[in-house]
């Protein structure tokens, strides 16, 4: 079988919407949503990795995530709460 063509893509349809979709039929599952927002989170790294052309301008994952925490506050919020839940603290 050929990989996907793009695996940041294969990342999001097989991980991501799945877990993302468990979650909202679950809502208030903490379980489920640790899980969502962990993979959601990791989604910048694939990302990163496969698409090198759209990196805007980093040139690590982790300069990556601060570019995107700075242009969606969002993003900032899900890597504290996935950061949270592996550490345990906020």
């Amino acid at each position: 079988m050929a990989p996907p063509a793009d695996l940041a893509e294969d990342f999001f349809v097989s991980e991501v919407d799945l877990t993302v979709r468990e979650f909202l039929g679950e809502y208030g599952c903490v379980r489920r949503g640790r899980l969502a927002t962990i993979v959601l989170v990791h989604t910048a790294d694939h990302f990163w990795h496969f698409h090198p052309g759209q990196r805007a301008g980093s040139k690590s994952e982790a300069d990556f995530r601060k570019y995107l925490s700075v242009a969606h506050p969002e993003f900032r919020l899900l890597c504290d709460v996935a950061n949270a839940s592996k550490h345990a603290i906020l």
